[in-house]
């Protein structure tokens, strides 16, 4: 029997339905235990339940490799447009990225339905922004092909996405993936068939389950590859992306192509102005929104204590009545007797 790996474990929780994930790591983090593990039964107690947009894109991931494809080619051309500033091809790109996008909410509303339910509104925001980020950083894109993520990213526009606890890291600090990572990709490319080497050693490796390694046992396996890439001489073919083009610089460019540059570049700042305007305008109205909920709050707190007060008021004067009532029925008694011995006598 194979003994029981980070990576085994990873893999079987993070491919099943969130519904699943407590039963499923409370019996992987026994069997460490009986296997005498008790540093993997620690990392496996140490595994976090994905949220439900994080479940989804675990799901999409392994279910729709062109769609991660197409992640990884749109975000490199766009990183490299952005790198060189060449506007016209960020702008050339847009259309790819809205339709990526798009492609990726469509297949999380497939995965959403295929387990009878529906992508909540909250949802598909946390997955439009966990893609966009994806499409800025190539650590996101790694961290959203590693399948293991538990929860959504996002990405403010400017400086690095925040990975923390979002995926599955040994002790050593290597991200736990179900794709091999991009810059092993971008090496294939800078240096076809030199020997990828994990930067973080041998110790990270170990923890890797067999599912997460080629034949050898040496790399981790690419899902991603051509089926006849691992034919002997076969060199992996380079993933499809458009040229940017030449860096710009005064000596490239004509007065015309300036102005051009010059007004789309303003154009781009008007339309972030502007949306940074609306969005300004709905945080003034959601904070309105807010004040005017606390204070409604408030008033309910102030009415639901005066009404307990009252009803507080209304049970003593409750019992009070019915003293008085019980009081004046054996006073109605003691009077009855006292007539009737009155008029036996008489």
């Amino acid at each position: 029997m194979t003994a029981l790996t980070l990576g085994d474990a990873a893999e079987e929780l993070y491919a099943a339905a969130p519904a699943e994930f407590m039963a499923s790591r409370t019996r992987l983090v026994a069997q460490a235990r009986a296997a005498k593990d008790r540093a993997l039964a620690t990392q496996i107690g140490k595994l976090r339940k994905p949220s439900v947009a994080a479940g989804i894109l675990n799901g999409l991931v392994r279910a729709r490799p062109d769609l991660t494809e197409r992640l990884v080619t749109v975000g490199e051309q766009l990183r490299a447009a952005q790198a060189t500033m060449h506007l016209a091809t960020m702008s050339a790109l847009r259309p790819d990225r809205d339709a990526l996008i798009a492609d990726w909410l469509a297949g999380a509303r497939e995965i959403a339905g295929a387990a009878d339910s529906a992508l909540s509104p909250a949802a598909t925001d946390e997955i439009r922004d966990t893609v966009i980020a994806a499409l800025a950083s190539i650590e996101a894109t790694e961290a959203v092909l590693a399948g293991h993520l538990n929860r959504a990213l996002s990405y403010s526009g400017f400086g690095e996405v925040d990975l923390a606890d979002a995926v599955v890291r040994t002790e050593g600090g290597t991200v736990l993936r179900v794709i091999r990572g991009l810059r092993d990709r971008e090496a294939e490319r800078a240096a076809p068939g030199e020997e990828d080497r994990d930067e973080h050693g041998d110790d990270d490796r170990d923890e890797l389950g067999d599912e997460y390694r080629d034949e050898s046992g040496d790399e981790p396996v690419d899902e991603l590859r051509d089926q006849h890439g691992d034919e002997p001489g076969a060199e992996p073919p380079a993933a499809p992306r458009s040229d940017p083009g030449p860096a710009l610089t005064p000596e490239s460019l004509d007065p015309d192509a300036v102005e051009r540059l010059v007004e789309e570049a303003g154009a781009a700042y008007a339309e972030a102005a502007s949306a940074v305007a609306h969005a300004m305008s709905a945080v003034g109205r959601t904070s309105a929104q807010l004040d005017e909920a606390k204070a409604r709050v408030a008033r309910m707190g102030q009415e639901l204590a005066q009404a307990e007060a009252e009803l507080a008021a209304a049970f003593e004067a409750d019992a009070r009545a019915r003293e008085a009532v019980t009081a004046a029925v054996a006073a109605r008694q003691r009077a009855a007797q006292q007539l009737a011995r009155v008029q036996e006598g008489d």
